[in-house]
């Protein structure tokens, strides 16, 4: 990591203080005031911390050049730790170029020093004429899903956001009854400002991206405002 940060042009006396913030670190676990005997730190960054995003961004910064050196094609979207990689598939040739991403990925990430899961990783087939090929990582068939939760939004693979809105609806319902069982004093005012904080921001996050068309889906995010009101 921290001759990552240097080929960033990171040096001098914030390269010191970077390598002092990292090296010698030890850790323990607390439970119910039993101690366990502490550890070092020997990888990966302090958890939590203002500069542990910043270093690990530093990190991976390179990942867009290992995986996509051999295809223009291939798409990567990166956001802290979650990673997406797509390609455009209209024959076996772009689906072998998919595979070789996801083995530049695999390789990467032995270079470095970091794992992949497969159990959380998932492949959505976008389009009604994508062939649906299999993928790998190494021995792990990649399972294929109808949809998945990516940074808090429900993706399906018609691209349809009916389904985040019914999710979304559901969570809030849940908030709702919630708010009504913990509280007792429920006046106009009270109850507004419980909303704004508690519900308002479960219907309204990342909105600009899956505003919703349908007038089912506007109907399911008004029955919310109705029960609240009611």
């Amino acid at each position: 990591m921290l001759a990552k940060a240097k080929a960033h042009g990171i040096d001098g006396d914030l390269l010191g203080w970077m390598t002092d913030w990292t090296v010698d670190r030890r850790q323990r676990v607390v439970l119910n005031g039993v101690e366990s005997e502490w550890v070092k730190v020997t990888s990966s960054v302090v958890q939590g911390s203002v500069l542990g995003p910043v270093l690990f961004l530093l990190y991976i910064n390179c990942i867009d050049a290992a995986v996509g050196a051999h295809d223009r094609e291939i798409m990567i979207s990166k956001f802290a730790d979650d990673t997406k990689i797509g390609r455009e598939i209209h024959d076996p040739k772009d689906a072998a170029s998919l595979q070789t991403a996801l083995k530049n990925l695999i390789q990467w990430c032995t270079d470095w020093g970091m794992e992949l899961h497969p159990d959380k990783c998932v492949i959505i087939h976008f389009g009604k004429n994508n062939p649906g090929h299999d993928y790998f990582i190494g021995p792990n068939k990649l399972t294929a899903v109808d949809g998945a939760r990516d940074l808090g939004v429900y993706i399906s693979k018609d691209v349809d956001w009916t389904e985040h809105v019914n999710r979304i609806a559901k969570k809030a319902h849940v908030v709702l009854s919630q708010l009504r069982r913990a509280t007792t004093l429920r006046d106009s005012e009270t109850f507004t400002t419980l909303y704004r904080v508690y519900v308002r921001p479960l219907l309204e996050a990342a909105a600009p991206v899956w505003n919703p068309m349908k007038r089912e889906s506007l109907n399911t995010r008004k029955k919310v405002q109705r029960c609240a009101t009611s």
